[in-house]
């Protein structure tokens, strides 16, 4: 069924609804990041927001209702960004690498989010779900299973040793990172996360095999992507 053209002036007042909105998403991250859940306060984010209390609960019916509309909105930001940055990798060993740069980069850019996950997590993700919600540990889950599934390629590929466990080493590379933004939080760290990268990639490389020398893993990766590009 075709829409009919709002008039102006409903196409202005759904205009402000969703600016609104969009500074009470703002408000609320920057809040439950510096306070917690319960040290949040919606008056505060109201106010932040500059909107009325009365405007902010038509659009949001609880302090919990918004709080898992930030996560969600933050969990689908951070996924997009991490899997645009791998698009054009061919190698799923690359893929691997290239990853923690990816996510590290993203949680850079959702700094509130990553605050706000560190707090309520203490980086174990067995408390994603009473803590965050679903949504957040759906987006664990379904990058979790990706890592997965890429280091299995890598291993049927030839291009990581085949002794390798694609389970290990996904809960490894989540884990790196979880930790580091763990430490950059508690320190307040004002470095971009991004230059914890080549670290942990150095490291990552190391166990997958990927830094074998002259030969081993990097002619098999120079070979597997010549046949990806024919």
């Amino acid at each position: 069924m075709v829409r009919k053209p709002l008039s102006p002036g409903k196409a202005r007042k759904e205009d402000l609804v969703r600016r609104q909105r969009e500074d009470i998403i703002t408000a609320a991250s920057a809040e439950f990041a510096a306070n917690g859940f319960n040290g949040a306060q919606i008056g505060v984010i109201a106010t932040t927001a500059e909107v009325s209390l009365t405007t902010l609960y038509s659009m949001f019916q609880s302090k919990d209702a918004l709080y898992r509309e930030v996560v969600l909105q933050a969990s689908i930001a951070i996924k997009a960004g991490v899997f645009h940055k791998m698009e054009h990798i061919k190698s799923p060993s690359k893929q691997l690498i290239a990853f923690v740069e990816a996510l590290l980069s993203s949680y850079e850019k959702n700094r509130d989010f990553m605050r706000l996950y560190v707090h309520a997590t203490q980086g174990f993700p067995y408390r994603i779900r009473p803590e965050l919600g679903d949504e957040a540990l759906g987006l664990f889950q379904s990058i979790t299973a990706w890592l997965v599934d890429t280091a299995e390629e890598a291993k049927r590929r030839g291009e990581i040793s085949s002794d390798l466990d694609a389970e290990a080493v996904a809960y490894t590379i989540m884990g790196s990172i979880v930790t580091t933004c763990s430490q950059w939080v508690e320190r307040n760290e004002p470095r971009p996360l991004s230059e914890a990268a080549p670290a942990l990639t150095a490291v990552l490389e190391r166990m997958l095999g990927a830094a074998e020398g002259k030969g081993g893993t990097q002619r098999r990766l120079a070979a597997s992507d010549r046949k990806s590009t024919k």
